[in-house]
């Protein structure tokens, strides 16, 4: 794919965009930006100090969902209207002190009716680790329901119908000789606890809390990066026997299922999704073929891909691909790409968007996004 890169030069916009809307993290991560693509016209707000974090819009596209992070080291969640007003915090929690406890994670499920989130407190019921329970809020917000029970989970992402729920469970087993080998049984019992590794499989829930299941059973190494197909047909995921030493895999969001190996020979990705259409996957990976430097690749569908994957960009013409984004209609990918917000548009063309300047992922309005005059709620 041939890819021109276009400049525009436009002005700071002190309203919201009203049409292709992208949501996302400025560099300083102390304010949020909303960028029309159209006009490069960027908006920000915040709500004051601390570390902010988007994480998406509501399914009407009316109101943003972010996280602060203030100096105890514990972020908060909140909604707001797209100018940054009408602040609502999410999650209500008196079980322990408020500088014992946290929010990340938060994404709103497909329907509108939940936002799940990844609560985070430290000594709760004695415990000396931090804990990590997957769990949910009503949009209004209110006390948190929990979906996971261990005390290990991170990362959850809804199913693009919203009846189901993606994210990892960690367990903890002892190092083997080798980054790939598990240890002998007299070795893994007479471990350190210290020494333990700490490794993540993927489980999926039910949105009412029923038939959760564990969907990975990787003996050595970790999964993340947990991503759905817009079919909803297919999860793909990072499974990584240790740093750095990344494979895709792919699997059908069912208990039993079996999990198909897309990529073998070692690469970094560092990102990925999919293509609309759900025939292959996009990703942002280093050391891929003969091509050391980050760069955008399809992987088809299939055992041993990376072999025939395709570039999507040439590395040069689109410096340090990173957080792919497809629109809504599925005409326009939004990335990374020089630490800058960029856009291919159907035609081939890049055009790098002004005052877009960070390394934080990238979100779009909703397809049937409701114009903000509307906006009630």
């Amino acid at each position: 794919m041939l890819i021109m890169l276009l400049v525009p030069v436009a002005a700071q916009s002190t309203t919201a965009p009203e049409d292709s809307v992208l949501l996302t993290t400025n560099g300083a991560q102390d304010s949020i930006l909303l960028i029309d693509p159209d006009n490069s016209q960027t908006s920000t707000f915040s709500l004051g100090g601390g570390i902010h974090t988007a994480w998406g819009f509501s399914p009407d596209g009316c109101r943003v969902l972010l996280t602060v992070m203030s100096g105890d080291g514990f972020a908060r969640a909140y909604t707001t209207l797209l100018d940054g007003s009408d602040v609502r915090e999410l999650v209500l929690y008196d079980e322990q002190p408020r500088n014992q406890w946290g929010i990340w994670e938060p994404t709103w499920s497909p329907a509108g009716d939940k936002i799940a989130f990844t609560l985070l407190r430290d000594g709760f019921e004695g415990s000396p680790e931090r804990t990590y329970h997957i769990a949910w809020v009503s949009p209004e917000g209110g006390t948190p329901t929990f979906y996971s029970v261990t005390g290990r989970e991170h990362t959850p992402i809804w199913s693009p119908d919203g009846a189901q729920l993606a994210y990892i469970s960690y367990d903890q087993r002892a190092p083997g000789e080798w980054f790939d080998a598990t240890a002998e049984p007299d070795i893994a019992t007479a471990t350190p606890p210290e020494q333990l590794l700490s490794e993540g499989d993927m489980w999926v829930v039910g949105a009412d809390g029923e038939d959760k299941f564990r969907s990975t059973f990787f003996e050595t190494g970790s999964v993340r990066a947990l991503r759905w197909s817009p079919s909803g047909e297919w999860l793909s995921l990072v499974m990584s026997p240790s740093a750095s030493n990344d494979t895709l895999w792919v699997i059908h969001p069912e208990q039993g299922a079996k999990p198909i190996q897309v990529t073998y020979t070692y690469n970094m990705t560092l990102d990925h999704t999919w293509l609309p259409d759900s025939s292959a996957i996009l990703a942002s990976a280093r050391a891929v073929q003969d091509i050391s430097t980050a760069a955008l690749w399809t992987f088809p569908l299939q055992s041993g891909a990376d072999a025939s994957g395709a570039l999507y960009a040439q590395p040069e013409a689109l410096p340090y691909p990173d957080y792919p984004a497809f629109s809504p209609d599925g005409s326009r990918l939004a990335l990374r790409t020089g630490y800058r917000v960029g856009m291919i548009e159907p035609d081939g063309h890049l055009t790098s968007l002004p005052d877009s300047e960070g390394n934080m992922p990238i979100y779009w309005s909703p397809a049937h996004r409701i114009s903000p005059e509307d906006c009630t709620n």
